[in-house]
């Protein structure tokens, strides 16, 4: 009987050790390949879940997981005199491909166009009268002696009545910008208030075209206070419209009659518009090579093949940020 009991006790003792009750002694758990798990969403890192949804190919060098859906576009078309024409082009290449901007910014002879499309929405008019060649017929660039004449106020006041109509900035349907240097204070300004006509005299003077004693002038060498202005805006991500060559200014058969100041001016405006120092999201180079930075009249080519270059960036642009 004390026999059955002790073969009875063994016999319970042995079935406990066993996984039918759940226990696990300690030899095993140390030798138990862990169980595998099902990935979830909570168990990927986000960085594999952005490679997962965004599956294209990057136009732009960013490692943003955005592509973010349709973000807020500031426009900044880039100075060059009659390189600016270029801006036409890429501008009605945006609106083909329906992207809204959000606000805009223009630098020299480019605040014109930024104007114009910050009233309108739209360059057509300008466009067409460009290939016309009527700046041409507004700006003075003959000779006077051996110099390139200047341009006078009434000049630029003609061709801003022309594409303003005597606006307010504040009556644009999308926000506007320009930066000027008063030149006895020392002092650079963003103007983005008051009317368009004050503006863009202070906006557009350049040299050669400027005249000497003008008080503003356009300050094109700092893109880092004007793309900070459009951020308060509103603007999410920043798109450099670059029109000058890379190969520089190119001034034909008139290089010798520009004053060596004015070179310098404009290298130091190349130097800072190395796309190292611009900080914007976006740069694009548009196609102005060959052409004389100082021809208002022939310029349909150059407009017409910047659109088309424009319209191949900004179709992938548009793919890219959903629009």
């Amino acid at each position: 009987m004390k026999m059955q009991l002790l073969v009875l006790i063994m016999l319970f003792l042995t079935g406990c050790q066993t996984s039918d009750f759940g226990f696990i002694n300690g030899e095993t758990v140390k030798d138990q390949p862990p169980k595998e798990q099902i990935p979830t969403e909570e168990t990927i890192p986000q960085e594999t879940l952005d490679q997962k949804k965004v599956n294209r190919n990057k136009l732009f060098n960013t490692d943003e997981s955005e592509e973010n859906v349709r973000p807020k576009i500031g426009l900044i078309l880039g100075p060059g005199l009659s390189y600016t024409m270029a801006h036409l082009g890429a501008l009605k290449a945006i609106n083909d491909q329906k992207i809204p901007v959000h606000a805009i910014a223009g630098m020299g002879w480019s605040s014109l166009i930024a104007a114009n499309y910050a009233i309108n929405g739209a360059v057509n008019d300008m466009r067409w009268k460009a290939f016309q060649g009527s700046f041409a017929s507004s700006v003075s660039i003959g000779f006077l002696g051996s110099s390139i004449k200047e341009t006078g106020d009434g000049v630029y006041q003609t061709l801003i009545d022309q594409y303003t109509r005597g606006r307010a900035i504040q009556q644009a349907k999308i926000p506007f910008m320009c930066p000027a240097l008063q030149i006895n204070q020392s002092k650079s300004v963003i103007l983005k208030s008051g009317s368009f006509a004050q503006a863009l005299q202070g906006c557009m003077k350049v040299p050669p075209l400027a005249q000497t004693e003008a008080k503003t002038w356009a300050f094109i060498h700092d893109t880092q206070t004007l793309i900070r202005q459009l951020k308060q805006q509103g603007a999410q991500k920043i798109v450099f419209l670059n029109v000058i060559p890379a190969q520089g200014m190119i001034w034909a058969k008139d290089a010798g009659a520009i004053d060596a100041r004015d070179k310098m001016f404009w290298a130091q405006v190349i130097n800072g518009l190395n796309p190292k120092n611009l900080g914007a999201d976006h740069i694009l180079n548009l196609t102005t090579e060959g052409h004389n930075a100082l021809d208002f009249k022939n310029v349909k080519r150059m407009i017409e093949t910047s659109e088309q270059k424009a319209n191949e960036y900004f179709a992938k642009f548009a793919r890219t940020y959903s629009f």
